[in-house]
């Protein structure tokens, strides 16, 4: 049982680095400033097909990081304590908020973007993201964070992560959880480093060094 589900977290989490790893270099927007001119250009953008795979990308990178957490706590919290379990609720709701804004950006901005009578909808103080949605998503985002700070730490103190990666995963998760509101080199540092820490952790739970 062990075993299965560090194979589980193992693909979970190479998936996920692949995904956050590609993400921002087919992102059509991924070198614009946060709050950039809603003109003809970003309209062109959001309509484009990578602008859709993009966050249909970070849709994965959710998915497979929720796999991963929960494959995790069973086997990590006998190590560092039961209060670990306790987190698996708070961590899956911030995945599914930070998919859904996965979804609204894959396959509802696009929608709203192609029509000149909509195309207001998406500014960020209009009455659709200037109010409870767009709260809902930095609340998912906060909690995204949230969850791969207390996986970090956890792997960390258990042995089963080295510090640097466990800092590569922090940084990365808060990076990936406030991309909205930091600037494109901020951005790209943050996706690396959660790729690069969720590939570290892929080949830690392939090898079984999780719970030896």
């Amino acid at each position: 049982m062990e075993r299965n589900l560090q194979r589980l977290a193992g693909i979970g989490a190479l998936v996920a680095a692949i995904a956050a790893a590609v993400f921002w270099p087919i992102h059509p927007m991924g070198w614009a400033q946060p709050g950039a001119a809603h003109d003809a250009a970003y309209f062109a953008a959001v309509t484009s097909t990578r602008y859709g795979v993009a966050y249909d990308l970070l849709i994965v990178v959710m998915v497979a990081s929720a796999i991963v957490y929960a494959a995790l706590v069973p086997l990590l919290a006998p190590r560092v304590g039961r209060w670990l379990v306790w987190t698996l609720p708070v961590a899956l709701l911030g995945f599914v908020l930070m998919a859904s804004a996965g979804v609204f950006n894959a396959h509802i901005a696009p929608a709203l973007a192609h029509d000149a009578a909509t195309q207001g909808l998406l500014e960020l103080r209009g009455p659709l993201l200037g109010g409870t949605l767009h709260g809902v998503f930095a609340i998912g985002g906060l909690l995204f964070a949230a969850a791969n700070i207390v996986l970090a730490v956890v792997l960390e103190r258990s042995k089963s992560l080295e510090f640097i990666f466990a800092g590569a995963l922090t940084v990365g998760a808060i990076g990936i959880g406030l991309h909205p509101m930091l600037g494109p080199v901020l951005r790209s540092i943050g996706f690396g480093l959660f790729a690069l820490a969720y590939l570290r952790l892929a080949v830690a739970c392939w090898r079984g060094a999780i719970a030896p």
